[in-house]
């Protein structure tokens, strides 16, 4: 596995990294990012003494991607974050996005310019029902993805170490959300489970010799699972999807010109678009 490459030539897929707030999405992707030689170990070290002398200490590996001091002064993920590496097979652009409920219209931003997942559950006792069964987050996501064309998912069980990598527990979470994975439209799905913060199963697989009672797990690392994920392949015949990346100028007669990507369809000169979340709806007038 190789780091960040502009000129790779795999093909490309786009990855939404989401979960419940505080499932460990942002420490995960940061870790990884880092253990692919994106980040540089002196970054991390950085981060690392600023974080603790912040007595936010945990966080190094969030604050990869929880650049602003919002984010890093309360430890949560407001708006999204792209980073770029090579895999194997793939060159992927990773996005980590929001789990809080008050930034869901970032989390939709970032999930309409993927087709693939990865869903992070945290593994710990409770935490896990409070972000599926009890109201939280991870519904929600899953939902919101799958009606935005997100098709592929990687469902990651994080913070393994938190409670001794027992068979059980992991087997009741994969049990638990697959089911409701493939009612709401994905069509695959592995299971990975992982430590983000210790880096267990992320690039290399988990060692039963130095994390005692892993030797269950014969599966994928969660490199291994994302280098196989389906490359982007817009299709004509789907509904239109593109996103907004930039709005250009407003002309006096209200003509927006605006900067997109078409990720599904196609779009000819008098189509009425929806755009989402503001629901605004114009009409193409030229392209």
């Amino acid at each position: 596995m190789a780091g960040a490459s502009r000129n790779a030539t795999h093909p490309p897929v786009n990855v939404i990294v989401s979960g419940h707030v505080d499932s460990g999405k942002s420490t995960l992707t940061g870790h990884l990012l880092h253990l692919l030689g994106v980040v540089s170990t002196e970054e991390i070290n950085r981060m690392k003494a600023e974080s603790t002398g912040s007595k936010m200490g945990s966080f190094c590996y969030a604050w990869v991607s929880d650049s602003s001091a919002t984010e890093r002064e309360h430890g949560v993920t407001t708006d999204i974050s792209v980073n770029r590496f090579v895999t194997d097979h793939r060159l992927v652009t990773i996005i980590d996005s929001p789990g809080h409920r008050d930034f869901i219209p970032n989390m939709i931003a970032g999930a309409n310019q993927a087709q693939s997942a990865l869903m992070i559950l945290d593994a710990s006792i409770g935490n896990f029902e409070a972000g599926f069964m009890r109201g939280g987050q991870t519904r929600e996501h899953l939902q919101l993805m799958a009606s935005l064309g997100v098709k592929s998912i990687i469902l990651v069980v994080n913070k393994m170490d938190k409670v001794d990598w027992c068979r059980d527990r992991f087997n009741f979470i994969r049990k638990s959300i697959l089911k409701y994975v493939q009612g709401v439209g994905f069509t695959s799905g592995v299971v990975v489970p992982c430590s983000g913060f210790q880096g267990d199963n992320l690039m290399t697989r988990v060692d039963p010799a130095t994390v005692p009672g892993s030797d269950w797990y014969k599966g994928p690392t969660l490199i291994e699972a994302i280098d196989r994920l389906p490359p982007l392949q817009p299709d004509i015949r789907q509904p239109v999807r593109l996103v907004v990346r930039d709005t250009l100028e407003a002309s006096s007669r209200g003509i927006l010109r605006i900067q997109a990507q078409i990720l599904g369809g196609f779009i000819s000169t008098g189509d009425q678009l929806l755009f989402l979340p503001a629901i605004e709806t114009g009409t193409v007038t030229g392209m």
